[in-house]
């Protein structure tokens, strides 16, 4: 079986629609709107009628993100 088939690809544009956006970060669409409106993602850019989300601002916002995980025993041998 070809795993490729099932691989998202990486969008090659720096601008990304709302759907695309929410892909890239890992959420529904839906979610990530409601990420955007708790100031956790940033705001869209427009170009005239539309809703551009930048690339790189998505990149700084999911770094600044808090890790919310559950502590496993993996944790203390990944921190090591």
């Amino acid at each position: 079986m070809d795993s490729r088939k099932h691989a998202v690809p990486l969008p090659q544009a720096r601008g990304l629609n709302r759907v695309q956006a929410a892909h890239y970060v890992g959420v529904s669409p839906a979610y990530f709107d409601q990420l955007v409106q708790a100031g956790s993602m940033p705001q869209p850019k427009r170009f005239g009628t539309r809703t551009i989300y930048d690339l790189r601002a998505l990149d700084i916002a999911f770094d600044l993100l808090g890790d919310d995980a559950v502590p496993n025993e993996w944790s203390a041998v990944l921190q090591a």
